[in-house]
């Protein structure tokens, strides 16, 4: 199962990102919302600063590997930032979120096209204060997913493959795991 990009509205350009940061290494980060919360980037990835959006004092980021020859998996990585105050949305952790998200109103809210019945949750667990989830839905494939409050907002970031080059559970989690710790760590200093 994949990610089919042409679903996903031109996000096949975030792979030719051209306007990455020189520096491909870890520990990288770029602000957003006005300084509210700092995008993290995991080492050989980097934000397209073209396809993201910022309004109503929210934002979704798109990042991809900053080029081909960095030893970094091909993946499409969403950051998605709700307003200030969203957090409270997760406040009762990650077990309530994983009996949220494996009901029927939690699968449709997965959904690509709001249908809980073409949506699996295949792995739901926390780490930290985040949900991750390995996530499969009839319109775009297998996917991860992590749910937290960062900042007092509710933030997701969403880790697939590409049409040409799917990822692997294991692979997905690996990104997944190293996007979130980069989010985490570019935030840690206030908050």
């Amino acid at each position: 199962m994949f990610i089919r990009i042409s679903r996903l509205g031109g996000i096949g350009l975030l792979l030719v990102l051209s306007a990455c940061v020189a520096n491909y290494g870890a520990g990288r980060s770029t602000p957003i919302l006005d300084g509210a919360v700092n995008v993290g980037m995991a080492k050989g990835y980097c934000v397209d600063r073209n396809a993201g959006r910022q309004a109503d004092d929210r934002a979704v980021v798109l990042m991809g590997r900053c080029t081909s020859s960095v030893d970094a998996v091909p993946a499409v990585i969403t950051l998605s930032v709700g307003a200030g105050g969203s957090a409270s949305a997760v406040a009762g952790g990650p077990a309530l979120l994983a009996e949220f998200f494996t009901s029927e109103a939690g699968r449709q809210s997965l959904s690509r096209d709001g249908r809980a019945g073409d949506v699996r949750v295949l792995q739901a667990l926390g780490s930290g204060d985040a949900l991750l989830m390995r996530v499969e839905d009839r319109a775009v494939g297998e996917y991860w997913r992590a749910v937290t409050g960062l900042r007092g907002r509710l933030v997701t970031l969403s880790v697939a493959g590409t049409e040409a080059e799917p990822l692997g559970a294991e692979e997905g989690r690996s990104v997944l795991d190293q996007a979130l710790s980069a989010l985490v760590a570019a935030n840690r200093s206030s908050g």
